[in-house]
C-alpha cells in the first residue's frame, strides 16, 4: 500500500492488535539521528509504510495491536512534543521543502500525521513519549513514500529530532525478476470530474489508470465532494476507468503527455440515496475496535470497502469506532464488520437501505492473541531467519502485514523464502506458547525445504466485484485462472482469490504470466509480495 500492502490496507497505518512475525534482516543506513531507509529498501526496524489518515489507508506496521500489552510501561515515561526538521540525508543541511510527514511510537498508542513547514522544520501537537520514534516522510504532490526513518526521543533533552531524507528517492533493488518502476514525469497529469446519471458530482469514487502497452505503473485515485480528480502520469497511453456506487464507468483513452483533461465522466449510478452511519463498540479497556466494512448490493453481490474511524491519528481511545459510508444508491444491502484485530462483532451483519443512522456493531470481548509464525529448515530444524508471509481476509490475499496475525481474522497463509520452496496452509497447527513474562500467544511453526519456487498475486484491475475507495488497490479483487510459465513451461495457475505458489526445478531464464484474452498491465513488488495487474485485451 508505499502502497499496497495492503497492505496494505496501509496510509497512516493499521494498528493490528495481533499480526505475524516476520524477523527480516535487512541492512538499512544507520545515521546519528537514527535509522533510515530509503523508499524501495527493507527497512531493519520492525515497521511497514503509513499513508495519509484521511485516505483510510491499509499498509500495516508491524507489532502493532501488541500496543496495549506495553501501554502501562509507556504511561511512566517522561513525554513531550516533537520538534523536527528534515535534512538531506547526505551533507545533514536542513532541507527547505514542504513533505508529509507521520510519527508513530512502537506501539502507536501516539502518532499523528503532519505537514512541515517551508524550512523544512515540523511540530508535533501530541507528546510522545521517550524511546523510539518512528516517521514516514511522503510527497505530498505524488503520495510518494520518500524515506523510512527510526530514532531516540528524549523529551528532557534539547534539540531538533533531524530526519534524514534523500534529494531523490533511489530506483526499488532487485528482488528475484522484479521489475523497474517508472516515474510520473512532473507536470504529466490527468484530471476530470464524475457524475452520476442525475448530472450530480460523485465523491469517493475510485479513479484507474493503467498504460495500453508495456506493464508499467498503476495509479490508483479517488474523487473529492465535488467529484473532482487529479492524477500524476507517466507519459504515454493510458485508459481511465472510474468505479463506485457499484458500477463502473466506460473506459477511456489518455494520451498522458502534459497535462491531460478528461472533462466529465458519467458514473452509471444512481443518485445518492442517503448515507449509512454507525459505529462499532468495544468495552473502553480492551482497546477500540480494528475494522473495516463491506457493503453487498443484494441484487448484484457486488461490494464495496470501507474503513471505520481507527482513532489510530487521532482522537482517544474510549472503545468506539464510528463509520459513514457516504452517497449510497436506493437499494437494500448488506453490511458486514471484517475485524482486523481477529475480534468477532454482533450482530454479524445488518439488511440497511439508506438513509439509515445508529447502526451498531458490538465486539465479541476482547481481541485474541496472537499467532507468531516461526520458519524452520525441514532438514535442519533450524530458523530461517529471512521469509516472505502473506495472509489472506475476506478472499484477499495481502503480504508482508507485520509481526502477528490474529487466526479469527486470516484464514489462510503462505510463506516463501530465498532458496526454499513454498509452503502454505491454515491456521489449525497453531499452539500455545508462553513468553518470558508469562503471557501467551500462539505460535505456528513452518517447515521449509530446500528448493526454489515463489508466489505471485493477481489482481483483476477492472472488475466492480469489491471497490474500495482509500485502498489504493490493497483490496483489489483477485484474478484466478492465471498461468505462471517457467520457460514456456506450466508451473502453476492462480486460485481464485488470485494467488500461484509455485515450485522450480531449476532458477528460469523467464517467467511468464498468461490468461487467454487478457494482458499484465502492470507488475510490480510491493512490500516484498510480487504483485500482478491484469486488464482485458
Amino acid at each position: 500500500m508505499s502502497r499496497w500492502g495492503l497492505v496494505a490496507v496501509c496510509g497512516a497505518g493499521l494498528a493490528l492488535s495481533a499480526l505475524l512475525l516476520v524477523r527480516e534482516r535487512n541492512g538499512s543506513e544507520v545515521t546519528q539521528a537514527g535509522a533510515s531507509t530509503a523508499a524501495g529498501r527493507e527497512p531493519d526496524s520492525p515497521t511497514d509504510e503509513l499513508r495519509e489518515p484521511a485516505r483510510a489507508p491499509l499498509a500495516l506496521p508491524r507489532n502493532s495491536l501488541l500496543a496495549a500489552r506495553r501501554e502501562s510501561r509507556l504511561d511512566a515515561l517522561p513525554r513531550g512534543t516533537l520538534f523536527g526538521r528534515l535534512v538531506e540525508a547526505e551533507s545533514r543541511a536542513a532541507l527547505a521543502v514542504e513533505r508529509i510527514v507521520l510519527l508513530a511510537s512502537p506501539d502507536n498508542s501516539v502518532a499523528e500525521t503532519l505537514r512541515s513547514r517551508a524550512d523544512g522544520s515540523f511540530t508535533g501537537t501530541r507528546d510522545f513519549p521517550r524511546g523510539s520514534v518512528r516517521a514516514w516522510i511522503k510527497d505530498p504532490a505524488s503520495g510518494e513514500l520518500l524515506v523510512r526513518h527510526e530514532a531516540e526521543f528524549d523529551p528532557e533533552r534539547a534539540g531538533e529530532w533531524l530526519v534524514p531524507v534523500p534529494s531523490a528517492a533511489p530506483a526499488q533493488p532487485a528482488r528475484g525478476e522484479e521489475p523497474a518502476k517508472e516515474r510520473a514525469e512532473e507536470g504529466t497529469t490527468v484530471r476530470g470530474r464524475v457524475l452520476d446519471l442525475a448530472a450530480l458530482p460523485v465523491a469517493n469514487a475510485v479513479v484507474k489508470v493503467f498504460p495500453l502497452g508495456a506493464p508499467g505503473e498503476v495509479r490508483h485515485g479517488d474523487t473529492d465532494s465535488s467529484g473532482e480528480f487529479t492524477l500524476p502520469l507517466v507519459p504515454g497511453a493510458h485508459r481511465l476507468i472510474v468505479q463506485g456506487r457499484f458500477a463502473t464507468s466506460t473506459a477511456l483513452l489518455v494520451a498522458a503527455q502534459g497535462a491531460n483533461d478528461a472533462g466529465v465522466i458519467l458514473l452509471p449510478a444512481a443518485a445518492s440515496a442517503g448515507d449509512l452511519r454507525g459505529r462499532l463498540v468495544a468495552d473502553s479497556d480492551e482497546g477500540d475496535p480494528f475494522a473495516f466494512l463491506v457493503l453487498r448490493e443484494l441484487a448484484s453481490g457486488r461490494e464495496l470497502g470501507a474503513t471505520s474511524d481507527w482513532e489510530l491519528f487521532a482522537g482517544e481511545k474510549d472503545g468506539i469506532s464510528a463509520f459513514a459510508i457516504k452517497g449510497v444508491p436506493p437499494g437494500e444491502y448488506e453490511l458486514e464488520v471484517v475485524g482486523l484485530d481477529g475480534r468477532e462483532y454482533e450482530p454479524e451483519s445488518l439488511r440497511v437501505s439508506p438513509p439509515a443512522e445508529g447502526l451498531e456493531f458490538r465486539a465479541r470481548g476482547p481481541a485474541p492473541v496472537g499467532v507468531v509464525f516461526v520458519a524452520r529448515d525441514e532438514l535442519s530444524g533450524q530458523p530461517v531467519e529471512s521469509f516472505l508471509l502473506l495472509v489472506r481476509i475476506h478472499g484477499q490475499w495481502v503480504g508482508d502485514l507485520g509481526s502477528e496475525a490474529p487466526s479469527r481474522a486470516f484464514d489462510r497463509w503462505a510463506v516463501h523464502a530465498d532458496g526454499y520452496r513454498p509452503a502454505q496452509g491454515d491456521f489449525t497447527g497453531a499452539r500455545v506458547v508462553r513468553d518470558e513474562e508469562g503471557r501467551e500467544h500462539l505460535e505456528l511453526e513452518v517447515a521449509l525445504g530446500r528448493g526454489l519456487g515463489g508466489a505471485v498475486l493477481f489482481k483483476d484491475l477492472e472488475s466492480d466485484r469489491l471497490v474500495a475507495p482509500g485502498f489504493e488497490g490493497f483490496l483489489d479483487p483477485g484474478l484466478d485462472d492465471v498461468q505462471v510459465l517457467a520457460d514456456g513451461q506450466v508451473v502453476a495457475r492462480s486460485d481464485p482469490s488470485g494467488l500461484a505458489v509455485f515450485v522450480l526445478a531449476r532458477a528460469p531464464e523467464r517467467l511468464e504470466f498468461v490468461r487467454p484474452g487478457w494482458r499484465v498491465a502492470s507488475d510490480r513488488v510491493d512490500e516484498g509480495v510480487r504483485v500482478v495487474f491484469l486488464a482485458r485485451e
